[in-house]
């Protein structure tokens, strides 16, 4: 047999784990001693207080000290997208048994419980026999038509002692004289067999039972409550186990008297409420394999408790850490942080599984992961199929502080994201003004040498006045002379002509370059302004969250950007103080 921890944490208890079972040896013998007195009994209490693992590890193992078989039963919800077995067909198959006398007196009657326990009595198996049904609300979520069949069933089992159908059987057989049907045959047939039936349900689903009444008159008559711990049946819960010898991971340890103090005054709330088992063996779970297993310890300090509320919010993330993706990780913890919590509350949820996939894009698969890490818990729904909610209202706050610390990261990363993108704009409108600058600088080029082309242009005119004059002077000389003149002053006029109409062309780039560099200029600063009230809007959401350090990191930014803005220094000095 492999080697097993102490502590299961929160999953119940199993048969083989009666040894390090704790807490519960009065309620152990209580519920055995109604079970003795009474053919029906009712086991009810919360979920979580530890039903399973009282009949697990404490009710059955005691019983089958005695001439008593022990027959657990369990039925599972009914869903209509899935393919169950009904309640009784559940019953038959984990009571089926075959004798030889019953097969002959009757071949052909139908599977029946009364059949199946009657052959087991014959074959000398046992002559008492204990039927247990965990998590007995289960029944109710199956059609009338099935319960009614499962609950006739339990009423032949309970109140017959032949049914009529072997009845007749018997009698033909005794006339015929059939060999089979000895004296001791006869006998072995009305041996009464000793019938006992124990349903464990939770508290808010007792009400369920009384459609059972019909056939189970007094199926209410007998009840039993499960109670939360009291702190000295929590201390018992929690050093015992430590102290047990055997095949365990870990070897014998003990704990302080000031961590024993610690760990109950945190369970009990300072003393003044019991105490539910499912906190408790989620902490001592912990102290085991991280104190004992994993640090080598063989005494637990009231110091390795430290802090009880983030062992269980690590209990959370851990199981969450589990799950083989990131994506599954993340999936998971939306669903339960904000699907399965109230948080204005602080109480569960629970949501069917059509919601769930719905809503939180959870798949069957990642579902049935969950259920196995014990985070959530499903509850059969009297409509069919199953709700599911938090395993235990211990686990709410460390969820939700799990959440705020999530949502903390995931809005620092959308900040980042934001000042990306923001810086990412900036540069575009940066380069851009760069552009514009450059396109700015061209022009004013383009004008300088428009100016310088201008004065040139001055000097030639002067020069062509000059030429003109010496032209004038010499139309007496000759006539070759003045036509050699005409053909200057008209050769004069054309290069006039083209510099007027350069110097317009480069006054006009001139001016367009000019109204270029303004509208690089004012868009500039309208980006300049755009990007501080950014600043002061994003500053002013951090203040309204109480997000204070964010808020000065943030108007910083924006004074870098208008230094001269004395409205900003005013509310970075007021956040400061």
């Amino acid at each position: 047999m492999s080697s097993t921890y102490r502590y299961p944490g929160p999953q119940p208890f199993k048969a083989n784990q009666q040894e390090i079972f704790f807490g519960r040896t009065q309620e152990i013998k209580e519920l055995q001693r109604q079970v003795q007195l009474h053919q029906t009994v009712v086991l009810f209490g919360k979920s979580g207080l530890g039903k399973s693992s009282l009949l697990n590890a404490g009710l059955i193992p005691l019983i089958e000290q005695q001439p008593t078989k022990a027959i657990s039963i369990r039925f599972g919800a009914h869903s209509s997208k899935t393919i169950n077995k009904l309640p009784l067909d559940a019953a038959l198959e984990r009571t089926e048994a075959q004798s030889s006398l019953l097969n002959q007196l009757a071949p052909e009657a139908p599977d029946n419980l009364w059949q199946n326990l009657k052959s087991r009595q014959i074959n000398q198996e046992a002559q008492e026999f204990l039927l247990l049904f965990d998590q007995f609300e289960e029944l109710f979520s199956y059609p009338d038509d099935a319960i009614e069949a499962f609950a006739k069933q339990l009423s032949d089992l309970l109140y017959t002692s032949i049914p009529d159908y072997y009845r007749t059987a018997i009698e033909k057989a005794r006339t015929q004289k059939a060999a089979y049907l000895s004296e001791e045959a006869l006998q072995q047939l009305h041996h009464p067999m000793a019938i006992r039936l124990l349903f464990a349900i939770r508290s808010d689903r007792m009400s369920l039972l009384n459609q059972l009444k019909n056939y189970l008159p007094g199926i209410l008559d007998n009840c039993y409550e499960l109670k939360a711990l009291s702190p000295q049946q929590a201390e018992d819960a929690i050093l015992s186990p430590a102290y047990e010898k055997g095949n365990y991971k870990t070897p014998q340890f003990d704990y302080e008297d000031a961590a024993i103090e610690y760990l109950i005054d945190y369970l009990s709330k300072q003393q003044s409420q019991n105490i539910e088992s499912f906190q408790l063996q989620i902490l001592c779970e912990h102290l085991e394999q991280q104190i004992i297993e994993k640090q080598g310890q063989s005494l637990i300090r009231q110091k390795d408790i430290n802090d009880p509320e983030a062992i269980l919010e690590n209990y959370y993330l851990s199981k969450i850490n589990e799950l083989e993706t990131e994506t599954e990780q993340l999936a998971a913890r939306k669903f339960i942080e904000e699907g399965l919590i109230f948080e204005e509350e602080e109480r569960r949820l629970n949501l069917y599984e059509g919601q769930l996939m719905k809503n939180y894009q959870i798949t069957p698969e990642l579902l049935r992961k969950l259920l196995d890490t014990h985070l959530l818990r499903s509850e059969p729904s009297m409509r069919g199929g199953y709700t599911y909610e938090l395993s235990h209202d211990t686990l709410v706050a460390p969820v939700l502080k799990a959440k705020a610390k999530r949502k903390e990261e995931e809005h620092k990363i959308a900040a980042q994201e934001a000042e990306r993108i923001r810086a990412e704009e900036l540069e575009a409108l940066r380069n851009e003004a760069e552009q514009e600058r450059q396109r700015a600088t061209k022009e004013a080029q383009l004008r300088a040498k428009a100016e310088q082309a201008e004065v040139e242009a001055k000097k030639y005119a002067k020069k062509a006045q000059a030429r003109n004059r010496l032209a004038l002077m010499g139309l007496a000389i000759a006539a070759l002379s003045l036509i050699i003149v005409g053909y200057l002053y008209e050769i004069n006029r054309a290069d006039k002509n083209k510099l007027k109409d350069q110097e317009k062309e480069l006054i006009h780039n001139a001016r367009v370059a000019e109204g270029a560099k303004q509208k690089a200029e004012e868009s500039e600063a309208r980006f300049r302004k755009e990007i501080v009230n950014r600043y002061l809007s994003e500053a002013a959401t951090y203040i309204a969250a109480g997000q204070y350090t964010l808020a000065i990191e943030t108007l910083e930014k924006a004074k870098e950007i208008d230094p001269d803005n004395s409205d900003i220094q005013q509310q970075i000095d007021q956040l400061k103080q």
